[in-house]
């Protein structure tokens, strides 16, 4: 699976609605759930997983990010890799 971003069902952007704009929590939290109920729709659960890889505009938010995602992902955590990069090939608002 890949590709998951901050967008909710709807197909709105969590950072013009609620409490997500300039909230990476808020914005790491919807993209957790967005994961758990695309694998939760396959059957499967968040406990099977092999690997996570997260591309943010802003590294020093690694703390913050991580701290959501160990509520989603238990031990023993996947293997992760987590990118800082500084533009998008799609403006995503």
């Amino acid at each position: 699976m890949d590709g998951y971003s901050h967008f909710r069902d709807d197909g709105a952007s969590c950072r013009r609605h609620d409490t997500g704009i300039g909230d990476i929590t808020a914005q790491t939290r919807q993209v957790c759930e967005n994961l758990k109920a695309a694998v939760e729709t396959g059957g499967g659960t968040m406990n099977y997983k092999c690997g996570v890889d997260v591309y943010v505009r802003n590294i020093e938010q690694f703390e913050a990010i991580h701290k959501v995602r160990c509520e989603y992902f238990k031990a023993p955590l996947p293997a992760s890799t987590m990118v800082e990069v500084t533009k998008w090939s799609r403006l995503t608002t």
